[in-house]
């Protein structure tokens, strides 16, 4: 069944937070296959809004170097 890797690591995550059990719960799929939609669309939300806040902090970050480095070249020139 697809659950049971994602089971084995919120089992270790609950061990190195020292809570060793967690109660079990079944869902039926029913009840939460509607939700799909939602979720799908919440997740590439999020992927855009990683993506955009990586490509702003790259762009921060050239603009930083670039202009410590131009800095510099004033200073040695005068």
């Amino acid at each position: 069944m697809r659950l049971q890797p994602k089971v084995k690591r919120f089992k270790k995550l609950l061990q190195k937070a020292d809570q060793n059990s967690c109660p079990v719960h079944s869902v039926p799929l029913d009840s939460i296959e509607p939700l799909r939609p939602v979720y799908i669309s919440a997740l590439e939300k999020l992927k855009e809004t990683v993506e955009s806040e990586t490509s702003r902090k790259r762009k921060i970050n050239f603009k930083s170097a670039r202009g410590g480095k131009g800095k510099e070249r004033i200073h040695s020139k005068e």
